[in-house]
């Protein structure tokens, strides 16, 4: 979602002042759930409820100044497993300012609380992130950023954590039908624990470090993506992203390398009738083998997970839509209570005011 904020933080240059955009969604939808605590052996069913709103907010204050605003909230309710259950909200607010000929620089901020049944699985995340960009001969955007974010774990301080990030990335447009694009972001995460070193023993054996354990993450990325409208009226779009990750930990057995590929795919088939598929596949190899491979976060976002994503809507009018979804989470790890299948099966209703 903070992907897709930071795209519409590029306003158009035909904004007027005082214009203001305002957009409503909600929706809700009756899931059946096969792996509710994502465990490779006695595996817990469960049918849930699950509601989403979502609240966005464009204000030209000026036609180079614009404000923008996006809240949203998610709940959702197991029949049985009710420790489960949990409500997320999410405020992000963003502000761009494009008074140079092709240039844009702004700010962003998010704020993140999930809050679960069992209150020791609450945790708070907040962000803080800078941009600045310019685009050359109308097609060629060029642009650097930097974020710094805190994560606070209410069960654990072991999962707390906070980072600072530098970035750059580069992107071709050709007359809105395909992009191309590249980056790299380089980022210092640090734990408010000590790192672990192995003595050399014959048996694994773990010991504090002096200093806190520091990870030094680099990532390269490499993205294309292709609009094309079939027969006048039904619409394609696909987007493809490599990212390879290479995280240098001080702390034993959390050094590792990553190769990410995300796959995105809409296609209407209908003019009223569309198919979405999300694909996430990671190819991860550690530097090290420990017996409590602390590295791995407890975000219900969390990109360390594959998954695949399937959604079918139909659209009944500019406000109605009905859904159909399958959700596939998994986890190939080497440490066999990390490895595990989600799959998630979804019937629901759109309304957008």
């Amino acid at each position: 979602m903070l992907l897709l904020f930071l795209v519409w933080l590029a306003a158009p240059p035909w904004a007027r002042a005082g214009e203001v955009e305002l957009s409503n969604r909600a929706a809700i939808s009756l899931e059946y759930d096969d792996n509710v605590y994502k465990t490779n052996r006695d595996r817990t069913l469960d049918e849930l409820g699950r509601l989403f709103y979502d609240f966005g907010l464009h204000w030209a204050i000026t036609p180079a100044n614009l404000l923008l605003t996006n809240y949203q909230v998610g709940g959702k309710l197991y029949f049985h497993e009710s420790d489960e259950s949990a409500v997320i909200n999410q405020l992000q607010l963003g502000y761009t300012n494009s008074s140079l000929p092709t240039v844009q620089m702004g700010v962003l901020g998010s704020v993140k609380l999930r809050n679960v049944a069992d209150a020791q699985e609450d945790y708070l995340k907040w962000t803080g992130r800078a941009f600045a960009g310019k685009t050359f001969l109308q097609s060629l955007y060029t642009g650097v950023h930097a974020e710094y974010s805190e994560f606070d774990y209410r069960g654990s301080s072991w999962y707390d954590y906070w980072t600072q990030l530098y970035g750059a990335e580069a992107r071709y447009d050709y007359e809105r039908v395909f992009s191309v694009g590249l980056g790299y972001d380089y980022e210092i995460k640090t734990y408010p624990y000590k790192a672990l070193k192995d003595i050399g023993a014959s048996d694994i054996v773990l010991v504090e470090e002096n200093d806190l354990r520091v990870d030094h993450l680099h990532e390269f990325s490499l993205s294309g993506r292709y609009q094309k409208t079939f027969f006048e009226t039904l619409p394609f779009l696909a987007n493809l992203t490599y990212t390879y990750q290479v995280n240098d930990s001080n702390s034993y057995g959390d050094s590792y390398n990553n190769h990410r590929v995300m796959l995105g795919l809409s296609q209407y088939i209908f003019q009223d009738t569309s198919v979405h598929f999300l694909g996430v596949f990671q190819f991860r190899n550690s530097a090290e083998k420990v017996l409590i491979p602390h590295s791995y976060s407890i975000e219900e976002d969390d990109e360390n997970y594959n998954q695949i994503e399937l959604r079918l809507t139909h659209g009944f009018n500019d406000y109605l839509s009905l859904f159909a979804g399958y959700h596939r989470y998994w986890s190939d790890s080497s440490f066999a209570d990390l490895s595990f299948t989600k799959n998630l099966y979804a019937l629901g209703l759109t309304v957008d005011f």
